[in-house]
């Protein structure tokens, strides 16, 4: 049974030993007979020809290693002919997995601060002119946000809290905007009372989003 360790069987078989014709009966693609093939794999077998799918892997990746570079050339060549269609595909994938996408890079910067931040600066330094840019937008979607009555003097008190905490914990703070200022369904003003403090990594993860009991609600 040491080569079924090796194999992810299909949650249908589950190891349970079963034969062909039940298997197609249950509209399987695979079934499994814990009977070693002719060659020594114990593995699952494809219903539609009774194929091992070890041998089935060892002979692809065989004809892969042995034809790797007529391969190589051949999706090179193809994805030159078809760049159109590809770049269709790419920017339809990256726009059904845009959120999907942005909360992972969340995750990710918040389990891994320090190489994020080191990355982070590089960008700065390598892209000034667009990192000034972003800036400029941000201070102009706050200058926009903040209505003349607001509190300016409690505002700098909110942030001036926010860099107290950094100093005394040695953690990285951020002011947060509860009601972000560019929500999808509705936008937040700079105003105290739509500031919190977080700890920087918990800003990251909760993103343009309204914190809704324990749950994150983009708006």
């Amino acid at each position: 049974m040491q080569e079924l360790d090796k194999l992810k069987l299909p949650t249908e078989t589950n190891n349970k030993i079963t034969t062909r014709a039940e298997a197609r009966a249950r509209g399987l693609k695979q079934y499994f007979t814990g009977r070693p093939c002719k060659h020594g794999h114990v593995a699952p077998r494809q219903v539609v020809n009774s194929t091992c799918t070890a041998c089935s892997n060892e002979r692809r990746n065989k004809r892969y290693y042995d034809n790797h570079d007529a391969e190589k050339a051949y999706k090179r060549d193809h994805y030159v002919k078809n760049r159109e269609y590809y770049a269709i595909q790419a920017a339809k994938r990256y726009a059904e997995n845009l959120e999907a996408r942005r909360q992972a890079n969340r995750l990710y910067a918040a389990k891994n601060r320090e190489s994020s931040r080191e990355r982070a600066l590089r960008w700065q330094r390598e892209n000034r002119a667009r990192y000034n840019a972003n800036m400029a937008s941000r201070r102009a979607r706050v200058r926009s946000a903040q209505p003349e009555w607001a509190d300016k003097q409690e505002i700098a008190k909110i942030y001036s809290q926010a860099k107290l905490a950094e100093a005394v914990t040695g953690l990285k703070y951020h002011v947060d905007h509860i009601i972000p200022l560019q929500g999808k369904n509705v936008c937040g003003l700079h105003v105290p009372w739509n500031l919190q403090i977080l700890e920087a990594t918990d800003n990251l993860v909760k993103g343009n989003r309204i914190n809704i009991g324990n749950r994150n609600k983009q708006e």
